[in-house]
């Protein structure tokens, strides 16, 4: 949201670096027809394994380290643990 009460900044920007070529793979996808209106987008992780280390999720599951460092699940079960948790601590002083 703009803000109404402060002048938009001009920053100038500058391209630091940029992927190269070889590595770009321009295509259409089922993501970019609805959303880019048909428009080929580039991705250069697609169709390209990751190593496990870096590995997250995959096909909507947890994998790689991903499963070694986190749980399925709601990601918003433990969130009344922890307002108990903060409602029993002292207030912080100012």
């Amino acid at each position: 949201m703009l803000n109404p009460f402060k002048p938009l900044e001009l920053i100038k920007a500058e391209v630091f670096t940029s992927l190269p070529t070889q590595f770009r793979n321009r295509s259409r996808t089922a993501w970019s027809d609805p959303n880019r209106q048909g428009a080929e987008v580039e991705c250069f992780l697609e169709g390209r394994p990751i190593r496990e280390e870096y590995l997250i999720v995959q096909g909507g599951h947890l994998a790689g380290a991903g499963a070694h460092s986190y749980s399925e699940g709601d990601t918003t079960d433990g969130a009344e643990e922890a307002a108990e948790f903060k409602a029993g601590m002292p207030p912080i002083p100012a």
